[in-house]
């Protein structure tokens, strides 16, 4: 009999050895746990992580690993909850155009929850990211936006079995119980990409924050219950009604077609990686937005191009990225009346990047949102579907930013990808630049320090703990 998805995916996560893994992914696994703490460390006082910080305390229990910056030990699923939440918060984390999410924030918290608890060394944590990374891209890559179009994101869907594979490698499960661990996986996952407004653009939320925290935190849900003998099948991805069908449409009943998707899931697993493919973000926005945003400062910056000067701003880009922009009637789109709104504003964003001519964290903040000049610059924006663009997407996601100024001279700029995008991948020292200006906001110089290098040296670090210990005030 055929080995099911689930435990060849579990063979490969099990089978791992720090020691086979080139030095390059070494460094590459660190450079993401860098760019994902900074973004938990500045999320540190958001709305919803002030209500998930509240709640995971109330829960009480063991004190097992550290909410971070907050410091509180709580329950291990209920830390990778809320350093999931606060991954995700600012949109500043990683992205996967291939259909992935953005996989640091559910991979890190659940590997360093379970990892701080158990007292795993350096080299284990990164071992656990790594194939977190790896099961959740590939996943993503298969299904890619079918998982979108049939109105779920890909975040907390691939990005549970991603989190339950770091979980799991963290805590040391065998092939059968990682196995379970992945079938009970696929009762959890969810999701919706409705991630915004109720009816008629009413009623803002943050749910797509949540959807990190809640793939944290199942699978530290997941791996616990396995470990201690839960059944949850052989399978869960290719059976009638199962993970492909359900959330991708893929044929899994037909032979040839559950063969092709296998193929494509399993082709060089363990020989190549897909982290490398994944990018960086220095906007506070969506991953999509990035190359326009960088596009429209870059003219404001070149031609020294100020808020009262612009009269019209066209936005050319594919379909997918602009789909947002297109289907909103509300008014919202171009006066966004939250933080999160405003990350998936396309107009909005490229107004702030005209008017900051830089990234800045505090783009997205509650003044900005009084601030009539940004709003009447949103409100000269315009979407043109770019064709030629689609046929680039997903390896990149393509825009063209042209910008009308008084006296009717335009200027254009295109950017084929933007700074960090793969494969315009950031420096070490943009790396950590980055860094240091989002964990600047909680900490002091000599902690951010500190913080830089002992992740830089991580598979040096005998216990977790070194590391979890410096994420918290002093």
């Amino acid at each position: 009999m055929d080995k099911t998805i689930s435990e060849v995916l579990s063979e490969f996560v099990v089978s791992q050895r720090f020691e086979d893994l080139p030095s390059e992914v070494v460094s590459e696994v660190k450079d993401h746990i860098l760019d994902v703490t900074g973004a938990i460390i500045a999320a540190y006082d958001q709305e919803s992580t002030k209500i998930v910080v509240e709640y995971v305390r109330s829960m009480g229990g063991k004190e097992q690993s550290t909410v971070i910056v907050h410091g509180d030990k709580v329950m291990a699923p209920n830390a990778a909850l809320a350093n999931g939440v606060m991954g995700h918060s600012l949109e500043m984390d990683d992205n996967y155009f291939h259909g992935g999410g953005h996989p640091a924030p559910f991979i890190y918290p659940p590997a360093l929850a379970v990892g701080e608890r158990e007292g795993v060394d350096g080299k284990t944590l990164i071992l656990a990211m790594l194939v977190g990374y790896e099961i959740a891209l590939r996943l993503g890559w298969v299904m890619r936006h079918g998982t979108g179009l049939r109105g779920f994101h890909s975040t907390a869907v691939c990005g549970m079995f991603g989190a339950t594979c770091a979980a799991g490698k963290a805590l040391g499960l065998d092939i059968a119980e990682l196995t379970n661990a992945l079938g009970l996986t696929g009762s959890m996952t969810a999701g919706l990409w409705n991630r915004l407004y109720d009816l008629h653009g009413t009623n803002p939320s943050l749910r797509k924050r949540f959807h990190a925290g809640w793939s944290s935190h199942g699978g530290v849900i997941a791996v616990e219950l396995a470990r201690r003998g839960y059944p949850g099948g052989r399978a869960i991805f290719e059976v009638a009604n199962g993970v492909l069908k359900a959330y991708a449409d893929l044929e899994t009943e037909d032979e040839a077609g559950l063969r092709q998707t296998r193929d494509l899931l399993f082709t060089n697993l363990g020989a190549t990686f897909e982290l490398p493919r994944v990018s960086y973000k220095l906007w506070p926005g969506a991953g999509g937005f990035q190359a326009a945003m960088e596009a429209a400062a870059a003219l404001a910056n070149q031609h020294n191009i100020s808020v009262e000067d612009v009269e019209d701003v066209t936005v050319a880009a594919c379909r997918y990225e602009l789909r947002g922009w297109l289907e909103t009637e509300s008014d919202l789109v171009y006066a966004p009346p939250s933080r999160e709104a405003a990350q998936f504003s396309f107009p909005y964003q490229v107004a702030v990047a005209i008017a900051n001519r830089r990234p800045m964290i505090d783009a997205h903040s509650k003044q900005s949102f009084k601030d009539q000049r940004i709003i009447t610059l949103a409100r000269k924006c315009h979407a043109v579907i770019d064709e030629e663009a689609a046929g680039s997407f997903p390896i990149f996601s393509p825009a063209t930013v042209s910008i009308r100024v008084q006296g009717g001279k335009t200027y254009t700029e295109r950017r084929m990808a933007a700074k960090g995008d793969y494969p315009v991948l950031l420096t070490k020292e943009e790396l950590r630049g980055k860094f240091t200006t989002l964990a600047s906001t909680a900490f002091s110089s000599g902690q951010v320090q500190e913080i830089i290098k002992t992740i830089d040296s991580l598979d040096e670090v005998q216990d977790v703990r070194q590391l979890t210990s410096l994420l918290r005030k002093a």
